[in-house]
């Protein structure tokens, strides 16, 4: 008796795993069909790739290492970009050769995803297997000072967006208190954005982000310097 059970429970055992294979393996091919659209139809649309992302993880990997955001960063537009995102796949995710969705759309010279992807916090200084970051790359492609000129922008923007929301809730906090008493109850609301204007993460960020651009910048000086 014990061994008849014993073989029943081995036998749905493997029923079991049997089906839990077939399920992976439709998902796994699901995954490499969304890379594969992505990668070889330079026309996929977002219905297609909308399609996907409902079955498969969108972060997925195929044979090379390769995932559907980095060659939408190369061939498309930045919707699909921006919609992979969306959905959860990961705006560092490196390729076999450690190369970013930010480093493939340098090399494709896709302004607008470039763009795009420094706005939502591409970082540019994470190197490949080569020892090569993103600003390496641009350098490569004679676009190392639009890419710096870009990220700039987009930094001081964004502080200077926020300095902009201080200076009006400070205006508005003025006109409601007495004449006597200008700093007597700040707003929590104001002097956090205060605090992150001058210590916040964007300012930390760029803080950051100048350092590790101060030899791309020197280089155009010089560069500039032999030109004149």
């Amino acid at each position: 008796m014990g061994f008849y059970m014993n073989k029943k429970l081995f036998f749905c055992f493997w029923i079991a795993n049997s089906i839990a294979g077939c399920v992976y393996g439709m998902e796994l091919s699901l995954s490499k069909k969304l890379v594969k659209a992505v990668r070889v139809d330079s026309d996929t649309n977002l219905s297609r790739v909308a399609d996907f992302w409902k079955r498969v993880d969108v972060d997925a990997v195929d044979q090379f290492g390769e995932r559907a955001i980095h060659w939408a960063a190369a061939y498309h537009s930045k919707d699909i970009v921006e919609f992979l995102l969306k959905k959860g796949a990961s705006i560092a995710a490196v390729d076999g050769n450690g190369h970013t969705p930010l480093i493939w759309a340098i090399g494709w010279k896709r302004f607008d995803t470039i763009t795009f992807l420094l706005k939502q916090g591409a970082d540019l200084l994470i190197k490949d297997v080569e020892n090569k970051n993103a600003l390496d790359w641009a350098r490569d492609s004679n676009m190392v000072r639009w890419v710096i000129t870009e990220q700039d922008n987009i930094f001081i923007s964004h502080l200077e967006k926020l300095w902009l929301k201080v200076k009006l809730l400070w205006l508005g906090h003025r006109k409601e208190q007495p004449q006597n008493c200008k700093f007597a109850t700040l707003p929590t609301e104001l002097i956090c954005m205060i605090s992150d204007y001058v210590w916040g993460t964007k300012k930390v960020e760029y803080k950051k982000w100048k350092e590790g651009s101060a030899k791309y910048r020197k280089q155009l000086e010089e560069s500039e310097a032999i030109e004149s």
